[in-house]
Protein backbone atom coordinates (compact mmCIF):
# COMPACT_ATOMS: atom_id res chain seq x y z
CA UNK A 1 0.00 0.00 0.00
CA UNK A 2 2.86 2.39 0.82
CA UNK A 3 4.31 1.72 -2.61
CA UNK A 4 1.05 2.78 -4.26
CA UNK A 5 0.98 6.03 -2.23
CA UNK A 6 4.60 6.75 -3.09
CA UNK A 7 3.94 6.02 -6.74
CA UNK A 8 0.89 8.30 -6.80
CA UNK A 9 2.79 11.06 -4.98
CA UNK A 10 5.59 10.76 -7.51
CA UNK A 11 3.16 10.97 -10.43
CA UNK A 12 1.42 14.04 -8.94
CA UNK A 13 4.77 15.74 -8.29
CA UNK A 14 5.86 15.02 -11.83
CA UNK A 15 2.62 16.41 -13.26
CA UNK A 16 2.92 19.52 -11.11
CA UNK A 17 6.51 20.12 -12.26
CA UNK A 18 5.48 19.56 -15.87
CA UNK A 19 2.64 22.07 -15.51
CA UNK A 20 5.03 24.64 -14.00
CA UNK A 21 7.49 24.09 -16.86
CA UNK A 22 4.72 24.43 -19.46
CA UNK A 23 3.58 27.68 -17.87
CA UNK A 24 7.16 28.98 -17.78
CA UNK A 25 7.72 28.08 -21.43
CA UNK A 26 4.50 29.90 -22.39
CA UNK A 27 5.73 32.97 -20.51
CA UNK A 28 9.13 32.79 -22.21
CA UNK A 29 7.41 32.83 -25.60
CA UNK A 30 5.71 36.06 -24.51
CA UNK A 31 9.13 37.52 -23.61
CA UNK A 32 10.41 36.62 -27.10
CA UNK A 33 7.30 38.10 -28.67
CA UNK A 34 7.79 41.30 -26.69
CA UNK A 35 11.40 41.48 -27.87
CA UNK A 36 10.16 41.20 -31.47
CA UNK A 37 7.65 44.00 -30.86
CA UNK A 38 10.31 46.21 -29.26
CA UNK A 39 12.63 45.54 -32.17
CA UNK A 40 9.94 46.53 -34.65
CA UNK A 41 9.15 49.67 -32.67
CA UNK A 42 12.82 50.67 -32.63
CA UNK A 43 13.33 50.24 -36.37
CA UNK A 44 10.16 52.13 -37.27
CA UNK A 45 10.09 54.89 -34.67
CA UNK A 46 11.70 57.47 -36.94
CA UNK A 47 9.56 56.67 -39.97
CA UNK A 48 6.73 58.91 -41.08
CA UNK A 49 3.94 56.38 -40.77
CA UNK A 50 0.32 57.38 -40.20
CA UNK A 51 -0.50 54.28 -38.16
CA UNK A 52 1.93 53.00 -35.57
CA UNK A 53 1.38 49.52 -34.19
CA UNK A 54 1.41 49.65 -30.40
CA UNK A 55 1.46 45.88 -29.88
CA UNK A 56 2.86 44.89 -26.51
CA UNK A 57 2.85 41.76 -24.40
CA UNK A 58 3.59 43.70 -21.23
CA UNK A 59 0.06 43.35 -19.85
CA UNK A 60 0.01 39.57 -20.34
CA UNK A 61 3.49 38.56 -19.15
CA UNK A 62 3.36 37.07 -15.66
CA UNK A 63 7.14 37.10 -15.13
CA UNK A 64 9.09 39.83 -13.34
CA UNK A 65 8.97 43.20 -15.09
CA UNK A 66 12.73 43.58 -14.53
CA UNK A 67 13.38 41.09 -17.31
CA UNK A 68 12.33 43.80 -19.75
CA UNK A 69 11.91 47.17 -18.03
CA UNK A 70 15.12 48.83 -16.94
CA UNK A 71 17.11 45.79 -18.07
CA UNK A 72 20.27 47.09 -19.73
CA UNK A 73 21.08 43.68 -21.23
CA UNK A 74 17.67 43.51 -22.89
CA UNK A 75 17.98 47.04 -24.26
CA UNK A 76 21.57 46.43 -25.48
CA UNK A 77 20.46 43.24 -27.19
CA UNK A 78 17.90 45.16 -29.23
CA UNK A 79 20.19 48.16 -29.84
CA UNK A 80 23.00 45.92 -31.09
CA UNK A 81 20.62 44.15 -33.45
CA UNK A 82 19.41 47.51 -34.79
CA UNK A 83 22.98 48.29 -35.85
CA UNK A 84 22.98 45.37 -38.28
CA UNK A 85 22.81 46.51 -41.87
CA UNK A 86 19.91 45.12 -43.90
CA UNK A 87 19.81 46.34 -47.50
CA UNK A 88 17.11 45.60 -50.00
CA UNK A 89 17.70 45.15 -53.71
CA UNK A 90 15.24 48.00 -54.06
CA UNK A 91 16.73 50.96 -52.15
CA UNK A 92 13.32 52.43 -51.32
CA UNK A 93 12.29 49.26 -49.45
CA UNK A 94 12.96 48.81 -45.77
CA UNK A 95 13.50 45.34 -44.37
CA UNK A 96 12.16 46.02 -40.87
CA UNK A 97 10.11 42.86 -40.45
CA UNK A 98 12.95 40.72 -41.79
CA UNK A 99 15.38 42.33 -39.36
CA UNK A 100 13.08 41.78 -36.40
CA UNK A 101 12.19 38.23 -37.43
CA UNK A 102 15.90 37.42 -37.67
CA UNK A 103 16.30 38.94 -34.21
CA UNK A 104 13.40 36.84 -32.90
CA UNK A 105 15.14 33.69 -34.16
CA UNK A 106 18.65 34.78 -33.15
CA UNK A 107 21.02 32.91 -30.87
CA UNK A 108 21.46 36.13 -28.91
CA UNK A 109 17.78 36.36 -28.02
CA UNK A 110 17.68 32.64 -27.28
CA UNK A 111 20.56 33.05 -24.81
CA UNK A 112 18.69 35.90 -23.14
CA UNK A 113 15.52 33.81 -22.85
CA UNK A 114 17.58 30.86 -21.54
CA UNK A 115 18.99 33.08 -18.80
CA UNK A 116 15.44 33.96 -17.72
CA UNK A 117 14.48 30.27 -17.82
CA UNK A 118 17.42 29.37 -15.59
CA UNK A 119 16.62 32.19 -13.18
CA UNK A 120 12.94 31.17 -12.95
CA UNK A 121 13.75 27.50 -12.36
CA UNK A 122 15.84 28.26 -9.27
Amino acid sequence: MKIIYLLLASVFASCSAQTRNEKLEAELVKIKNQAFCDCYYEVTKNELVKYKDGTTYVQVIDLKEEYIFGNENYRKLIDNWMKKDYKSYEPSNNLYLMKCLDFYNSKELEKFVDSIRQNEMK
